[in-house]
């Protein structure tokens, strides 16, 4: 079981500032950085010894909040000029979350059928 917390958006100088630190209290920790705004992104992942939480609207929340971001990175692959709006209208939509549940759903990223997504392309 693993529990993951996202944080965001947070300003890049304050990412900066904790990344290290981040790093050194999680057993995993990530974080990107949207371009074309200045809000960043952190992940991160720590084993937990509790049953996972049968919450699924939080589930459900989770998946409506990660595929409309795919939905905008893919749009930005087919008209590069409109990145730096959508990456903006991106980062409206990162908001903190926190979920535990087995490592198999952690990990799982949700994508739009045909695309594949990966965190690091943002």
């Amino acid at each position: 079981t693993l529990h993951k917390e996202e944080t965001g958006p947070v300003p890049v100088a304050d990412m900066l500032r904790d990344m290290w630190e981040l790093r050194e209290k999680n057993d995993y920790f990530y974080w990107f950085w949207i371009p074309h705004t200045d809000v960043t992104r952190g992940v991160t992942f720590n084993k937990v010894n509790q049953s996972a939480e049968e919450d699924s609207y939080k589930r459900f929340l989770d998946r409506k909040i990660v595929v409309p971001i795919s939905v905008i990175t893919t749009i930005e692959l087919t008209f590069p000029r409109l990145a730096p709006y959508l990456n903006r209208l991106m980062a409206w939509f990162i908001r903190p979350s926190s979920l535990i549940a087995e490592s198999s759903f952690v990990l799982e990223v949700p994508t739009v059928p045909g695309y594949s997504f990966a965190a690091e392309y943002f």
